[in-house]
């Protein structure tokens, strides 16, 4: 499962390698862009707190996700993600520093690299 996957950088890369991946994003035009990119994708327009109780996943993924949320919606967003994962979590979070997190966030990846369109952060 890519929790907030956005445009799909992680999601195509997985599914280039023959993985099985179900992306999950509360935003339906990045999902859009997804689907443009990667259009045999499986996509659940929503959060991780609105999955069914049965949807269990072997590998959860949260890349650039926690730095969205508030501390107060983390501890729901953490129970659920543990209650969706059967097996790994990887968690990973962006330079939250003004000047490394617009060059690491923004610019090189919307900008200068083009893997995100401009505006998704």
């Amino acid at each position: 499962l890519d929790v907030g996957c956005g445009g799909g950088i992680l999601t195509g890369s997985l599914l280039n390698l023959g993985y099985d991946v179900t992306s999950l994003d509360p935003s339906s035009s990045l999902l859009q862009v997804l689907k443009s990119r990667h259009p045999s994708a499986t996509t659940i327009n929503g959060t991780v707190e609105s999955l069914p109780p049965s949807s269990t996943y072997g590998s959860v993924a949260c890349l650039e996700v926690v730095e969205h949320l508030s501390t107060s919606t983390l501890p729901a967003f953490v129970a659920a993600v543990a209650d969706a994962c059967e097996g790994t979590v990887v968690v990973s979070s962006v330079d939250r520093s003004p000047i490394g997190g617009y060059l690491k966030g923004i610019l090189l990846p919307e900008r200068v690299l083009g893997l995100l369109p401009a505006g998704t952060h």
